[in-house]
């Protein structure tokens, strides 16, 4: 499609390549150094004279309007252009502890974000702007230290003289009836509680109210801070949060105060971990197996290898290596070689924890994810590839397959795209092959986090301002699927299935869901017990369930 954009000539858009997300409004396009934003009712198009005002914002990171686009030919304006920003995620990512742990984000990172976000935020303020709808979904953050902000959508920013008309009610200021200064930092405040914690500050479960009354409990002053409200384990300690933004917090949504944020971040006193010892019940039989040096983050059982990644270390039968870095791991397929994996500066560094010297010509690399004992790779040309290694005369060679183009974003054994308007699963296999399905049920959903194990594919998708857990389970051939939506759930994925196909996934506390991958059978049990936690990870050795908590490692069945 050819468009014109004004002071900067014509312009072609590819529904096949350059096409990147479509919303309520419209679809959005990626070309060069720019975003363009095509309205599918150009009469909804922000008029000129609003981003004329919008330019008075001077803050690089805040991505506003710059060209109308026009219909080529008729000169209708239909859209316009943004400044694009790659190697990014959205904030709702940090949330959860599992990524953060992950990516090895600590508590200073999210200090120096928030301290960032609000920075931009008195900029705004200065030139008479309000962001108004300043939820999780508005921002992204750089995946190189996580720190730096980047505020889109300011289309629907409220100016001198055009007014915002809506909000997401997750952030929204019950107690205000209209946009002003102090609703911002509202809303602020409720972004930056979760970037602490990990939770909403109107979540939990209190007594008196159900958990889809969160925006009555928004206006009754009833927050987290509420002594009968419960929260699960994932939730992180409050003593993360700085001393003078916890007191700012409590004031704010405990008690329905309302001033502005504070100067300064004020002191942390990270409390030592809680070590709870699990013992099973009359449900589940939970056994201890051992104890390592620090939070576990991933266990499997490959080949003949037991491979536990911590916070600090790899341990590959036992054998501690010592890393500091965002690693993954693989092994070469003949002398089963350990090979680590680690994303710097948009390339892909190898390393050997043998003596075996690795063919490592620089490998161009944004994203990356394992299935199995295979690396999976996208490189800035939206490329999916396969990194397969070889093990000769003392040395490992490198072979990439390109299996995919134009995955937007690349999760745990998962990848995503919308194309032509239609969301698609690209979801890459060993040795080779790459399943590419269109799954309509994913349509309208903005896709926050997903993860792929064994023919079962559970996605996190956000839309009309809450979050849904999706549960695919296809066939051998991955040909045909069921979907199962779970609506209104907390942001986070944990699930595993074993070798015999059983699939076990946590969906709250003292709540497991277990059903099998054969798409043939339907059943699903419901198994209640209070040992559960959200804050175990599912793991597997064989039919054998595993899961951690903390530093431990421990094994689980059902009682008989």
């Amino acid at each position: 499609m050819k468009y014109s954009v004004q002071g900067q000539g014509t312009v072609e858009l590819s529904d096949i390549t350059d096409f990147k997300a479509k919303g309520g409004e419209g679809k959005i396009y990626a070309k060069g150094n720019l975003v363009y934003k095509i309205y599918n009712n150009p009469s909804k198009l922000i008029p000129e004279a609003k981003i004329k005002e919008l330019q008075c914002i001077d803050a690089d990171n805040v991505l506003m309007p710059l060209n109308i686009i026009l219909e080529y030919g008729t000169g209708k304006p239909v859209g316009f252009t943004m400044k694009w920003v790659k190697n990014t995620v959205v904030v709702c990512q940090l949330f959860p502890t599992e990524f953060l742990d992950e990516k090895r984000i600590d508590n200073s990172n999210t200090i120096k974000l928030v301290e960032n976000l609000k920075k931009t935020t008195i900029k705004i303020h200065k030139k008479d702007c309000l962001i108004v709808d300043y939820n999780e979904l508005n921002f992204l953050v750089d995946n190189k230290e996580y720190i730096y902000p980047y505020f889109i959508d300011t289309n629907s920013y409220q100016t001198p003289n055009f007014k915002a008309t809506a909000l997401m009610p997750s952030i929204k200021d019950w107690h205000s009836k209209t946009f002003t200064e102090l609703s911002d930092w509202f809303s602020f405040a409720v972004v930056s509680f979760q970037l602490f914690t990990g939770i909403h500050p109107f979540r939990g479960t209190h007594p008196n109210y159900s958990k889809k009354e969160m925006s009555k409990r928004m206006q009754h002053n009833v927050s987290v801070y509420n002594p009968e409200v419960l929260f699960p384990p994932t939730v992180r300690d409050f003593s993360h949060i700085p001393s003078r933004y916890d007191k700012w917090f409590r004031e704010l949504f405990q008690e329905g105060k309302r001033s502005l944020p504070p100067d300064m971040p004020g002191t942390v006193t990270v409390r030592p971990i809680k070590i709870e010892t699990i013992q099973g019940d009359n449900v589940l039989d939970i056994k201890f197996v051992k104890e390592y040096d620090d939070t576990i983050l991933k266990y499997r059982a490959v080949y003949s290898k037991e491979i536990v990644t911590t916070k600090k270390s790899i341990f590959i039968n036992n054998i501690k290596y010592k890393t500091s870095d965002t690693v993954g791991i693989s092994f070469t397929p003949r002398k089963l070689i350990p090979i680590l994996s680690k994303l710097e500066n948009n390339e892909l560094k190898l390393k050997s924890l043998q003596s075996a010297e690795i063919d490592n010509s620089k490998i161009d690399c944004v994203s990356k994810t394992t299935v199995g004992d295979s690396l999976f790779i996208v490189n800035s040309l939206g490329e999916l590839i396969e990194i397969e290694f070889n093990d000769m005369l003392e040395k490992v060679f490198l072979k990439t397959t390109n299996l995919a183009d134009k995955p937007s974003a690349i999760f745990d054994g998962i990848a995503y795209r919308e194309a032509l308007g239609n969301p698609f699963l690209f979801i890459p296999l060993t040795r080779g092959e790459c399943i590419v399905k269109k799954i309509p049920e994913l349509d309208g959903y903005k896709i926050i986090n997903g993860k792929h194990r064994s023919k079962v594919c559970i996605i996190i998708g956000h839309k009309d301002g809450k979050y849904d857990r999706l549960v695919f389970k296809f066939d051998d051939n991955y040909n045909h699927y069921d979907c199962r939506i779970t609506e209104d759930v907390e942001n986070y994925i944990n699930f595993t299935v074993s070798a015999n196909g059983v699939v076990v996934s946590i969906v709250e506390d003292g709540m497991l869901e277990v059903f099998l991958n054969n798409l043939a059978k339907n059943t699903l049990k419901e198994i209640k017990s209070n040992v559960i936690k959200t804050n175990m990870r599912l793991f597997h050795d064989g039919v054998q369930i595993m899961f951690s908590q903390n530093n431990r490692l421990y094994k689980m069945s059902m009682r008989k």
